[in-house]
């Protein structure tokens, strides 16, 4: 129970990594040179990707043995 635990607050951890990456910070100036471009513009494309990470790590913690 002990180790399933674990896995939940790690996987809690990396699921709202990407919600709201921290590459984010390196990758923003790069890709936004000659436009003006912020962090909210990016953050309505990473809800999908949430959406899918958070059901499919759901299931495992669940319904995958340890």
């Amino acid at each position: 129970m002990i180790a399933r635990a674990s896995l939940a607050i790690a996987f809690g951890e990396t699921l709202t990594n990407c919600l709201q990456p921290f590459y984010l910070l390196i990758i923003l100036p790069i890709m936004g040179l000659g436009i003006k471009i912020q962090a909210r513009d990016v953050m309505g494309y990473l809800i999908v990707p949430f959406l899918v990470f958070f059901i499919s790590w759901a299931l495992m913690v669940i319904f995958v043995p340890i």
